[in-house]
Parts: C-alpha cells; sequence; structure tokens
C-alpha cells in the first residue's frame, strides 16, 4: 500500500480504521482525518470543513446561483464561531488555490468538479463580505 500523507502538513498518515470498502487516516502531527473509499481519491473526511460546506449541494448538478451561495453564507457566519468560520476560509481558499483532492469524491457529489470548487469559491467570497460589515 502507497503511503498518504496530510493535505496541510504533509505528514505521512496513519490508518485509524479500515473496511473492506473504506480506509480512514489520521495526521498525528495536525490531528486532520481523511478517508479513502475504495476506486476514489483520498480526501478529507466527513466533518471537515469543507466536507460540512460541500454539503449543501451533495445533489446538485448544475451551478449554484448566487443568491443560493449568499443564504449559505450567512447560515454558515450564523452558525459557526470566528474560529471555525477561520478554518472554513483556510481550507476552502487554500484548496481553491493549490487542488489536493477531489471534491466531488468527499460526498459522492453529483455534479461536477467545477460546480463544486465554483460553489467553495464564492461561499469563501460572501463569508468574508459578512466578515467585513
Amino acid at each position: 500500500m502507497r503511503k498518504k500523507f496530510c493535505f496541510r502538513c504533509e505528514n505521512e498518515l496513519i490508518i485509524t480504521e479500515k473496511y473492506d470498502d473504506i480506509t480512514f487516516y489520521e495526521c498525528t502531527k495536525c490531528n486532520r482525518n481523511y478517508a479513502k473509499a475504495k476506486g476514489k481519491s483520498l480526501t478529507d473526511r466527513w466533518g471537515s470543513a469543507i466536507s460540512i460546506a460541500l454539503y449543501s449541494i451533495i445533489f446538485a448538478k448544475q451551478k449554484i446561483a448566487a443568491e443560493e451561495i449568499k443564504k449559505d453564507a450567512i447560515e454558515f457566519y450564523e452558525r459557526y464561531n470566528k474560529q471555525e468560520l477561520k478554518v472554513l476560509i483556510q481550507d476552502i481558499d487554500d484548496e481553491i488555490n493549490k487542488p489536493k483532492q477531489k471534491l466531488v469524491d468527499i460526498l459522492d457529489l453529483k455534479g461536477t468538479e467545477e460546480i463544486a470548487r465554483d460553489f467553495l469559491s464564492q461561499l469563501s467570497i460572501e463569508i468574508k463580505k459578512l466578515q467585513r460589515s
């Protein structure tokens, strides 16, 4: 089995759980969690900031309307504290600027990688606007 490395700190990952169809990993340095389903790429595990953001578009097969993204941004802004929003924005911006994973593999999104990346990019922008207001 090929070694897996953390997307954030590049530390080698350890296996925490292994099943026939999925293996879970953890970074012992920064404590991030990952998953690799059979036939899929290594991704952030459910519960990561990016996975939670993508959950709202799990069934979307077309680009998300700007009004919907603004509503999602407001929900995130009201639901999460400043530190949680900071992590969300950092993770989104880092993934958009330096792609490390197939976003559609995180939650078996029905749409395309382009739809997911566009959504995350716009979500980050809208949350930042809310933080400045």
